[in-house]
Parts: C-alpha cells; sequence; structure tokens
C-alpha cells in the first residue's frame, strides 16, 4: 500500500509534538520560548528521514539509534543552553523517555483510530486529517501539558528564583539567581553561608591577582582564600571562596534583603545559564532577611528620633 505524505504536514505536526514534549521536560524551568521553538523545529527536520530509502535492518536500526542520541542532545543543547553534561544528559533520558511513552500511546491509538489517516513511523508521527481536528488536538495536548507544567511549578518554592546585587573585591556585578535547598554549603570556620558562582562571573568581579591565589593556590592574596568542602552527584571536593561584601537579594513581591555575612565560592564547571548565574542557599535567604530586618529596625529607630515616624525606612535611607 502506498501512502502519500505531505511533507508540511509532517513537519507542521512533528514541529507541535515536539515543542510540547521540551516543554514537559523543560518542567519547573524558565526556559526561553525562542529556544523550544528553535528546538521543536530542528527536532521536525529530524522526521524527514522516513523518505530516506530502504536500509537493512541493522543499518536501519543504527540510524534510528544515532537519531535518537544526536537529535535529542542537539534539541535539549538548543532548548536549554550549556549547564554541563550531567544536565544535559538529564534531560535528554527525560526526553527520550517523553518521547518513547508518547509514541508508544500513539501506537495504541492507531490500533482504535483503524489506521485511516494516522501513522506512526520510528522517529516520527504523521497526521493526515482535516485542519480544524488538527488544531482541536493540538489544543487539547497543549492543554494537557500546560497543566502538567502547572502542577510541577506548584511544587517548586515561588522564589526559588530572584535577582541579586553582588559585591565582591570592591566590584558590583547584577545577577539572577536560584535559591535551591539542596544547597548547604558553609564555610567551616564561621559557619557562614556559601553562595556560588562560575568561573566567568567571578572574572567579572574578581582581581586577577585574587582570583589566581583561589585557582592556583598562589599570590598576596591567598590569605583572603578559603577552601569550602562539597558533595554532588557523582563528584566531591573542595570550592576555593573568598568573602563577600554586600549580597542584595530581590524577590519578586518583596522588599530587598541584604546580608554582608557570606562567601562567593567559585566553580570551574558550568552552572545555571541564561536563567541564573548565581547558586543562593536558603540559609543565606534567611540570614539576609534576618539582617534586612534588623537595619530596618535601627533605622526605624532614628526616624523615630528625628521626625516622629513620619517617613518610612526605607524612604529615610
Amino acid at each position: 500500500m502506498v501512502q502519500e505524505v505531505y511533507v508540511d504536514i509532517l513537519l507542521a505536526v512533528n514541529f507541535f509534538v515536539n515543542l510540547l514534549l521540551l516543554s514537559l521536560v523543560g518542567g519547573r524551568c524558565r526556559c526561553s520560548r525562542g529556544r523550544l521553538v528553535l528546538a521543536a523545529c530542528v527536532g521536525a527536520l529530524s522526521s524527514l528521514h522516513i523518505f530516506l530509502p530502504p536500509l537493512p535492518v541493522w543499518a536501519g536500526t543504527a540510524l534510528g539509534v544515532l537519531l535518537k542520541i544526536g537529535w535529542g542532545a542537539a534539541m535539549v543543547r538548543i532548548a536549554f543552553g550549556w549547564q554541563g553534561w550531567y544536565s544535559l544528559i538529564k534531560r535528554w533520558l527525560l526526553l527520550l523517555g517523553c518521547g518513547w511513552a508518547f509514541f508508544g500511546l500513539m501506537q495504541q491509538l492507531r490500533g482504535c483510530y483503524a489506521g485511516k489517516g494516522m501513522f506512526v513511523f520510528d522517529n516520527a508521527l504523521y497526521f493526515h486529517i482535516r485542519t480544524p481536528v488538527f488544531i482541536l488536538c493540538l489544543a487539547g495536548a497543549y492543554l494537557v501539558v500546560w497543566s502538567i507544567g502547572a502542577l510541577l511549578r506548584l511544587t517548586c518554592p515561588k522564589e526559588s528564583l530572584c535577582s541579586a546585587v553582588l559585591e565582591v573585591d570592591g566590584q558590583q556585578l547584577r545577577l539572577d539567581a536560584l535559591i535551591d535547598s539542596g544547597n548547604s554549603l558553609v564555610e567551616p570556620f564561621s559557619g557562614l553561608p556559601v553562595a556560588v558562582c562560575s568561573l566567568s562571573v567571578a572574572a567579572k568581579l574578581l582581581s586577577a591577582e585574587l582570583l589566581s591565589a583561589m585557582l592556583c593556590g598562589q599570590g598576596n592574596q591567598l590569605h583572603r582564600v578559603r577552601q569550602i568542602p562539597f558533595c554532588a552527584v557523582g563528584q566531591s571536593g573542595l570550592l576555593p571562596a573568598v568573602k563577600g561584601e554586600r549580597l542584595t537579594i530581590c524577590c519578586e513581591s518583596q522588599a530587598p534583603k541584604v546580608s554582608e555575612a557570606f562567601y562567593l565560592a567559585v566553580t570551574q564547571q558550568p552552572i545555571g545559564g541564561e536563567e541564573w548565574q548565581l547558586l543562593l542557599s536558603p540559609g543565606l535567604v534567611d540570614a539576609a532577611t534576618a539582617a534586612a530586618a534588623e537595619d530596618k529596625k535601627k533605622a526605624a529607630g532614628v526616624v523615630r528620633h528625628t521626625d516622629g515616624g513620619r517617613h518610612s525606612p526605607c524612604h529615610q535611607r
């Protein structure tokens, strides 16, 4: 039996399928819509392999494996940016699992659909149906994925992402930050909480001499460097850190919180990406909240002493 397949319909269907799968893989993360669309376009191009001439069984199997690995990794890399091998492999496996589940479901639906107008290939899906029906199905699928994403976001702390102004070594830099409940790093002697940034961020803040002392263990600034023990999935060791001067944390619908008691650790592994560049701990945020409250009390006392409290502490400051 010869089936007519229209390239535009094939690409459109697989584009929207990939877009929904990537949205599901993104889950609680704030992903750039432009990146998701571009990654879905790249994934849709992989569906064109169905037009290749018939191959031997071993060659077809090898091609299918390469497509799943190569195109899947490319889609994840484009959609979520580079955040290290661990993040890439984790999201690739999640995308692979979602894809298998989805195409398995489509195979079952194909049996109920009696095969008319619906075709499921190894790594591609084709619907030969009317446009209104396709739009309704697409809207329903998007509603399901959006609902799942909303439920996932509810399990994430509302203030997990924020902006921060970091002041270290006389330099100031505004960054997007992630408050990670899994980050419990503290400086061993003082017990002060630790924020973590990548080497590229540290290079914008720290002097060359201080950065050399942290990375190479030599120089006149070596006395300022502390080593922070850490343990992560599959690795452990020490992170070089330096005492920070001031950290202002700005969360939505809340007043800025200030901390002057923290350390900044530097990792040579890429972290975050476009979504965030600074890793904070809940302990650091709690300490900043207490510091801000204390500053507010002091400022309020000054205001009451001078003008009877007619102006707010924030205005006074």
